[in-house]
């Protein structure tokens, strides 16, 4: 029976609520995180076409880097799929940057990466057309340290 709150609930019982959704936050019950990736981080293969995709590979002296990236696409739409991800976790948060050609040139989009594990999607926002060319995980807060990309095919 689902647990209901009105205005008329009572102090513990609306702590007792928000001592739950503090607790379940990260456990991959659907209570989003933000970000532009699943809530969870266990996430299906998206549909669409498997446009191109490479293996994660350390940068920066870093140990312990797995999985595979792969881009998604139709229509239009792209997705970047993280497979079996596995990054050690660093001091502040890290960024997703994809780099693709389109119309002659280069170009990159970037995104915050929600987490250091699973499987995981991300929308990626690219022009009909674009060539996926590589993908990089960095950090946020040192400049120019990057921990690992995959190249892709």
């Amino acid at each position: 029976m689902p647990l209901e709150v009105t205005h008329h609930s009572s102090p513990l019982k609306l702590a007792i609520i928000l001592t739950l959704i503090t607790m379940t936050s990260g456990c991959g019950l659907g209570i989003s995180t933000g970000g532009s990736s699943s809530s969870v981080n266990n996430a299906p293969i998206p549909s669409g076409t498997l446009l191109v995709q490479g293996t994660l590979q350390p940068l920066s002296g870093l140990s312990g880097v797995t999985g595979s990236a792969a881009i998604y696409g139709s229509s239009g739409s792209y997705t970047l799929h993280f497979a079996g991800l596995n990054i050690p976790s660093q001091t502040g948060g890290m960024t997703i940057t994809v780099f693709y050609n389109s119309g002659g040139s280069s170009h990159t989009t970037s995104m915050p990466l929600n987490f250091t594990t699973g499987n995981q999607n991300y929308s990626v926002s690219a022009p009909v057309g674009a060539i996926f060319t590589q993908v990089y995980i960095s950090s946020t807060t040192i400049p120019g340290v990057q921990y690992a990309y995959a190249p892709l095919y």
